[in-house]
């Protein structure tokens, strides 16, 4: 069956490297990733803008694909807007989630049985050991508070498979063993 999964969460947690596990995996499926990370605009009217057309187009993208077996796989998406629009741009991101409703209730169903959104977090004082100078917080608190809003917007969301990993300190393959049961069992009640 043809997949869209989406791979969310804080960053470094090792999405990525999940990723390119499930390529790998899945070899020889083609699997297309497209890489939603910082949106080129500084004034918060453009980013918002530009936020919403972007999710939209990503919804649009998985119905355009309905039946052509493509399997698309998407590094961040319309949650990070939900966490990180009120923390940092000082407007509300819960706007993705109608977005996500609207696209979900076009197609009646087909789209959502598709979709597997896996939402990536870890205790902050783990993602400081790993602090690569790249994610938005520096500071624990500041961790915190990202991974409070990505666990409230992993399940605001109305997308029926997904799965929330709290990372700890499982191993990366533990880790992708999880992931990649939980996309093969999609019809077993979602944990």
């Amino acid at each position: 069956m043809q997949k869209y999964v989406i791979i969310e969460g804080l960053d470094r947690c090792g999405k990525d490297t999940q990723i390119g596990l499930l390529q790998r995996r899945y070899f020889p499926e083609v699997w297309q990733v497209f890489h939603y990370s910082k949106v080129p605009f500084i004034e918060k009217n453009h980013h918002k803008e530009y936020s919403e057309l972007l999710y939209s187009d990503m919804f649009n993208m998985m119905v355009d694909s309905l039946g052509n077996e493509r399997n698309l796989i998407f590094n961040r998406s319309h949650l990070g807007e939900a966490v990180y629009a009120p923390l940092y741009r000082d407007y509300d991101g819960d706007y993705v989630f109608e977005i996500e409703e609207n696209w979900l209730k076009k197609t009646k169903g087909l789209l959502s049985e598709r979709i597997f959104m896996i939402t990536l977090v870890n205790e902050p004082s783990i993602l400081i050991a790993r602090d690569d100078g790249e994610g938005f917080s520096k500071n624990e608190n500041d961790i915190k508070v990202e991974k409070e809003r990505f666990e409230r917007a992993h399940w605001k969301s109305s997308i029926k498979n997904k799965i929330l990993i709290n990372c700890g300190t499982q191993s990366i393959e533990d880790i992708h063993q999880i992931i990649y049961t939980f996309i093969e069992t999609a019809n077993l009640p979602i944990l």
